[in-house]
């Protein structure tokens, strides 16, 4: 009578924890605008076979609108990886038709630096389903925006290196003819 009940019960909790977690993640599409210190868990079940998925996205690294630089970290989740080959990310500049390349790659996590707002991106998934049911990935994409320190200290930087030419240019300037 039990061995009877095991083996529905399991299908039941599997089939229970598969709806929990598609329900966290966002499909294909249009993510809307990610805020800085946001995120948005992403992924997919292809059927078998090669597949593209877009993620459309904006980023808001500033409340008041300005045009600040963000980077977008990439995080890929492999233990939510099943059955698919050859999974690649790549983030596009849909507004400016570039694409993006990574600042920073480690094992599971892409860093994407110089997003700003006002600009539409897309993040492209693709690979190859290799399951009879096809294959399951997911990820999670948010916003971290460029510290105000970063900015302060890179137009000090340049300031000094102005002064520093202009400074040589005096003293070239000053030296007798020869």
């Amino acid at each position: 009578m039990i061995r009877k009940l095991i083996l529905p019960t399991m299908g039941l909790i599997i089939g229970l924890w598969a709806t929990q977690a598609s329900a966290a993640l966002a499909p294909p599409g249009d993510l809307g605008t990610l805020n800085a210190g946001g995120s948005f868990n992403f992924g997919n079940n292809p059927p078998p076979g090669s597949f593209i998925d877009l993620y459309l996205f904006k980023v808001n690294n500033a409340p008041n609108g300005a045009a600040d630089a963000a980077s977008v970290t990439l995080t890929f989740n492999n233990t939510s990886l099943f059955a698919i080959s050859g999974l690649n990310y790549l983030i596009r500049d849909v507004t400016n038709s570039t694409n993006l390349t990574p600042a920073v790659a480690e094992q599971g996590t892409l860093t994407f630096a110089g997003l700003v707002n006002s600009v539409q991106y897309a993040l492209r998934v693709s690979g190859t389903a290799i399951g009879t049911a096809g294959g399951t990935y997911a990820g999670n994409l948010s916003v971290v925006p460029v510290p105000a320190a970063v900015w302060l200290f890179g137009s000090a930087f340049l300031g000094l290196c102005w002064l520093g030419r202009r400074a040589g240019t005096r003293v070239i300037g000053m030296l007798p003819a020869s």
